[in-house]
């Protein structure tokens, strides 16, 4: 299918050009030199076939941009809702590059529109295209390579191979550099002189306490009444038993010292008004109710929406401390902290006498999925039911949370990453609940179990079909059945083949929404990095008890190389903090939360804290903390 053509000579260039956009045209895809890498590109109403080919899953000041582009950057904004759906489908944001390249620059003019393109390797590839030979593996696929090898050998940018720097601008008056690639210093001048702030350095000085006395005078003063009720909802980090809790099995979290804070009193209208003390980074909001009465849920949340699982009419203002798109579950803890809220104006303070804790719980976890993301019920439950000085031991289904004592000498550090945790990866966590779904319905239907189709989680496939054994020998059981060729991948022909199924069948008793149109699917590394991960919170637990401060920390060492290797949940950044912290002198380092950006916990004894914060630019010490609370703040 492919062709071949060189830009060398100017009737080559010239034809490369005409060649080039025809094809985009007539919805092809081609491979093409930037000035960086080869990258490959389709129109924007076309880019299914770079999906398949990759096998994966503001500002507006002119100033600004014609400081950065041209050249090697990549500057991330939130995605407009005109851009095709079919465009980074479940992916709020959108990467705006204009590379220094002759040639990609002409070839957008005579092509008329935008282009959408990324780098020309299949996902997870980790050589950067220099050469056309770098790519061979997908030559097939594509219906023009644009040899550009003679360009890259002059351009001095591209000998270092780091691809383009990429930028976030998503965060008003902030900025965050998500890949250093080839400027990384020239463009923080640019962003800091420009009068933005990385947000790097916000998180990290973000050491504030939430000043319940001043909300109290800013409600006031917004409102012109005093609030009747404060709720304060903790948020959590995960000591160990990471994207386990919603294939039902046990997870080790703590909740921290950092909450949201909500203050809140009923109206007599029904409006519901929201405010944030923060308001430049969190704009309020009047929701007139019957506008909203057929609120279903959204892809792309705002603050806003966290807080639409339950209302009546309301005036709320909002502060906290937890930080944000940080894996420590800030989101939840709005939910929950919204859910008791409601529940408190609705029942004049007598929430718990309505619903108690657990169910509460799983009342926000089932609430926190209109935002669209699967999860498994472990940060709601630990915000609700949280013990202070404990951490919890949290079996669901039925759901039953242990408090677990640490070891005195123990404690924990919260390291932030440098990269915020993007909410667009909920499409890769949709991905891996469902590739985890399916290893249990094929393990099942490889054991001649009747009801696989009834079969959603591995901890239901080990209750159902082996009698409720140890993680460990589930463990051996899918090194058995399932493939350990191609990676452990499978492709949907093979899936509906074992299982002995149509595509729309395996749509309505596999997939969810977010993966209707996956083609292949990382089943075997997903399911061994649960049924490891399981056994390893039963170990963490029994180490607590005894004292182990070693094999705890070897245990959470074990997690991040499983998280890293086998889910394939962390990053570049994190990986990087993780090394600097076992490098510095921390026993033990992970990823916490779902991954893609966020938090590090890190693991070290009393004695050491002093010497570590020295070393690491530590965002907090994390203290196991109390669960949500409601208090009644009204003075007549």
């Amino acid at each position: 299918m492919k062709r071949l053509i060189s830009i060398d000579t100017d009737q080559g260039y010239k034809k490369g050009i005409e060649m080039a956009s025809n094809i985009l045209k007539n919805n092809g895809v081609i491979a093409i030199p930037t000035d960086t890498i080869y990258g490959i590109c389709s129109s924007l109403s076309n880019t299914n076939k770079i999906y398949d080919i990759k096998k994966r899953e503001h500002y507006s000041l002119k100033s600004l941009l014609n400081k950065l582009l041209p050249g090697p950057v990549t500057l991330l904004f939130k995605r407009s809702p005109l851009l095709p759906e079919s465009f980074n489908p479940g992916i709020d944001t959108i990467g705006i590059r204009i590379p220094e390249s002759r040639f990609v620059q002409d070839l957008v003019k005579h092509f008329g529109e935008p282009i959408a393109q990324t780098s020309a390797n299949k996902s997870g590839a980790t050589l950067n295209p220099t050469s056309i030979y770098h790519f061979s593996d997908i030559w097939d696929d594509l219906n023009l390579i644009v040899d550009g090898d003679n360009q890259f050998s002059k351009n001095e940018s591209s000998k270092c191979h780091p691809g383009s720097t990429i930028i976030d601008l998503t965060n008003t008056g902030y900025f965050s550099i998500i890949r250093d690639g080839i400027i990384k210093e020239k463009a923080e001048k640019i962003l800091t002189d420009f009068g933005l702030d990385n947000i790097k350095t916000k998180i990290e000085t973000n050491k504030m306490s939430v000043d319940i006395v001043h909300m109290c005078k800013l409600f006031e003063e917004k409102y012109g009444v005093r609030p009747q009720w404060k709720v304060r909802c903790p948020g959590r980090v995960n000591l160990i038993g990471e994207h386990i809790d919603y294939s039902d099995y046990s997870v080790l979290p703590m909740a921290i010292d950092r909450a949201t804070f909500i203050l809140g009193i009923e109206c007599n209208e029904d409006i519901l008004e929201i405010a944030n003390v923060e308001k430049e980074i969190y704009p309020e909001k009047k929701i007139f109710l019957n506008e909203i009465k057929n609120w279903h849920g959204c892809n792309n949340p705002t603050w806003i929406d966290y807080y639409l699982c339950g209302w009546k009419g309301m005036k709320l203002l909002v502060w906290g401390d937890i930080p944000p798109s940080s894996g420590v579950s800030s989101s939840s803890s709005i939910v929950c902290g919204s859910a008791l809220m409601t529940l408190a104006i609705q029942t004049n303070g007598k929430h718990f006498e309505i619903i108690n804790k657990g169910d509460f719980a799983e009342l926000c976890a089932k609430s926190e999925r209109y935002i669209g993301v699967e999860g498994g019920g472990m940060d709601q439950a630990c915000e609700v039911l949280a013990q202070n000085g404990h951490a919890l031991r949290i079996d669901f289904k039925p759901l039953i949370a242990h408090p677990i004592s640490l070891p005195q000498d123990a404690i924990f550090a919260v390291i932030h990453s440098g990269s915020s945790h993007n909410k667009a990866s909920n499409n890769y966590y949709n991905q891996r609940v469902v590739e985890c779904r399916l290893g249990a319905q094929i393990i099942a239907k490889l054991q001649n179990y009747k009801h696989w189709m009834n079969i959603r989680t591995l901890g239901q496939l080990s209750k159902e079909v082996f009698n409720d054994i140890y993680p460990k020998n589930m463990y051996n059981i899918a090194i058995e059945k399932l493939k350990s060729t191609n990676g452990g991948k499978y492709t949907r022909e093979e899936v509906k083949e074992i299982l002995e199924i149509d595509d729309n069948t395996l749509i309505s008793t596999s997939l969810n929404s977010n993966t209707t149109e996956m083609k292949e699917f990382v089943i075997t590394p997903r399911v061994l990095h649960c049924f490891s991960e399981a056994d390893r919170v039963f170990e963490f637990e029994k180490a607590c008890e005894n004292n182990e401060i070693s094999l705890m920390a070897a245990l959470m060492n074990e997690s991040h190389k499983s998280c890293k290797e086998l889910y394939e949940c962390s990053c570049e950044e994190l990986d990087s903090t993780v090394k600097i912290c076992l490098e510095s002198g921390f026993l033990a380092a992970r990823l916490t939360g779902a991954g893609w950006g966020g938090c590090v916990i890190a693991l070290t004894t009393m004695d050491m804290k002093d010497k570590l914060e020295e070393k690491v630019n530590i965002l907090f010490w994390s203290h196991p903390s109390k669960g949500i609370d409601l208090t009644n703040i009204y003075v007549a």
